[in-house]
């Protein structure tokens, strides 16, 4: 987060490099943008990917976090939830907030040249949204989240009630397994996994692999 922070700053080395620095991260870490790259047919690893977006404290599916044992303050846990996404699902029914929505992503896709890079881009940002709508209409409200009950589940237990997700590959090796200060860390499949909402976890699973198989054909 820090190496992305400093990048921030220098203004005059992102005013002369313009989309192309973006374009070299974009291709470089996370294999591209098939919005605006189209043409690159690279089959993916889809639990890595999503381990390389939580990486960078973005969570677009999941929140995978350490946070303190409601039973015991002095002890830390693994903590799985649904992600904290700026729209709820009333946004999601709301036409005028997507049509809002549709066209920012349009403009941004627009900025990397996509009506010469990618012929269907329309359509494809039409398909992200409605991807988006299907995962909404599990997450619980904030004001009920707040008050949901965990339950505890070990590492293999989630890898049998949610097989869509490698969850040892994902926490252990792609998460956690990969940064210095962690290499004492051990986790094993017997870890326990706090885990909030649980109906969400599993139905966004489904939802995920189902587009990410798809997308690899």
């Amino acid at each position: 987060m820090k190496q992305f922070y400093r990048a921030c700053l220098n203004q005059s080395l992102l005013e002369t490099s313009g989309f192309d620095a973006f374009n070299s991260f974009l291709s470089d870490f996370y294999g591209g943008w098939p919005l605006i790259q189209p043409l690159v047919q690279i089959r993916r690893d889809y639990v890595t990917d999503l381990a390389k977006y939580m990486k960078i404290a973005h969570f677009p599916l999941l929140t995978v976090s350490v946070s303190v044992d409601p039973k015991n303050s002095s002890l830390y846990k693994l903590t799985v939830s649904q992600p904290g996404w700026f729209f709820t699902k009333s946004y999601y029914n709301d036409s005028t907030i997507m049509k809002a929505y549709r066209d920012l992503i349009v403009s941004i896709a627009e900025n990397f040249d996509a009506k010469n890079l990618n012929s269907n881009y329309t359509n494809e940002v039409d398909a992200i949204i409605d991807l988006e709508k299907q995962l909404s209409k599990s997450l619980t409200p904030e004001q009920d989240f707040a008050k949901m009950e965990y339950k505890e589940y070990t590492i293999s237990e989630l890898d049998q009630m949610i097989p869509q997700f490698n969850w040892k590959q994902m926490i252990i090796e792609d998460l956690y397994g990969s940064y210095d200060n962690l290499s004492n860390l051990v986790i094993t499949n017997e870890e326990k996994i706090l885990v909030f909402n649980l109906d969400y976890i599993q139905e966004a699973a489904k939802i995920f692999y189902n587009q990410s198989q798809s997308s690899n054909k």
